[in-house]
């Protein structure tokens, strides 16, 4: 059973995880610009985003000590 969804499940987990560092870091970086927050470089809030990203699902996980498998 895990190894028919291993496509989907890896597909979604990379893909959510890009799109959350790319929105978190533009995010942040637009903050950043309006004032609403420390100016950093955009390759700052990328990396910013994509550090926070990768973790959130993990500690989410960690955190409810539930999972879907």
């Amino acid at each position: 059973v895990f190894i028919y969804y291993f496509v989907p499940i890896n597909l979604f987990a990379v893909l959510g995880t890009f799109i959350s560092a790319l929105f978190v870091g533009i995010l942040l970086y637009a903050l950043g610009l309006g004032g609403a927050s420390y100016a950093m470089s955009l390759a700052e809030c990328l990396a910013f985003g994509s550090l926070i990203s990768a973790t959130d699902p993990v500690s989410s996980t960690h955190t409810t000590g539930t999972t879907l498998m």
